[in-house]
């Protein structure tokens, strides 16, 4: 357990009524359902850092973290940044094989209707002016409508085709 205030990011975990684990999968189950000192505890898999005031800032899935550059970059961080601009409808991010960074940050993002004159320059300069600017993406796709499943969750299979014929964002880092 981590105390309010530590800044290290950490997993997040739940206890007392959690499920007992996956029917017929053990090792799916001792991985995401561990008991530790006796007791059960759910780790979904979400990272996660405890603030001062005792608020936890969720950061986001660990299976969605592109390392660039050494650094890890929560893909839902660059995805509020973006969606911050007012052009841009709906986002999603992923990282794509990059020779220089091992992975790179890569936006597909959905415009708003006739907002079709937003750069990729542009957007990659407004997210890094509330993000640290490795975070943002240095490369981006358009598209007319963002993938997503029935249930509106995103599709980052379908984002990671789409993000392999993005467009390097032109300009100085």
């Amino acid at each position: 357990m981590r105390e309010p205030g530590d800044d290290e990011i950490a997993w997040t975990a739940r206890r007392g009524r959690v499920p007992l684990g996956y029917l017929g999968d053990q090792k799916k189950t001792e991985a995401t359902f561990p008991v530790v000192g006796g007791e059960r505890f759910a780790v979904p898999g979400d990272r996660a850092t405890a603030a001062a005031d005792g608020t936890i800032r969720m950061l986001g899935r660990d299976s969605m973290v592109v390392n660039t550059g050494g650094e890890k970059v929560f893909v839902e961080e660059v995805e509020k940044a973006l969606l911050r601009h007012p052009s841009v409808a709906d986002v999603l991010v992923v990282g794509r094989p990059s020779q220089r960074f091992g992975q790179e940050v890569v936006a597909i993002v959905q415009t708003r209707a006739g907002e079709e004159g937003v750069s990729p320059r542009e957007l990659r300069a407004f997210a890094a002016k509330s993000i640290a600017r490795f975070k943002a993406p240095r490369a981006i796709a358009f598209c007319d409508v963002i993938g997503r499943h029935p249930t509106g969750k995103p599709n980052y299979e379908w984002a990671r085709k789409v993000a392999e014929s993005a467009t390097p964002v032109a300009g100085p880092e």
